[in-house]
């Protein structure tokens, strides 16, 4: 009978260690690459998380201005942000918010829109 108990037990913590991990991390559905749909901004960015916390960073591609050839005319600048109330907040010397929209699903920014890319 005591076996029993402890092989249940021991299922019991196994499943429940197991199940502890699962789940999306807040912020996780703003990770990945994105496409622009509308307004301005750069044609592609990238989310990625930066640690396991609610750090994360876009990568965004813009001019060099310091280019002395046509392959290095343009470079990636990463972004800090922060994950806080369904926002993710960029640090760009004032606060900027990307939200995603419920209904579309895209990324919206004050003056772009993008989807994820396929």
């Amino acid at each position: 009978m005591r076996a029993i108990r402890f092989v249940t037990a021991a299922a019991v913590i196994v499943v429940a260690l197991s199940q502890f991990g699962c789940g999306k991390k807040a912020g996780e559905e703003f990770v990945g690459k994105w496409e622009k749909v509308s307004g301005n901004g750069s044609q592609e960015l990238v989310i990625d998380r930066n640690g396991d916390g609610n750090d994360f960073y876009m990568a965004d591609k813009v001019p060099n201005l310091a280019a002395e050839s046509k392959a290095d005319a343009m470079k990636t600048e990463r972004i800090p942000a922060t994950y806080a109330d369904g926002k993710l907040m960029l640090m760009v010397g004032v606060p900027f918010a990307l939200t995603i929209d419920k209904s579309s699903g895209h990324l919206v920014m004050e003056d772009a829109e993008y989807q994820k890319a396929k």
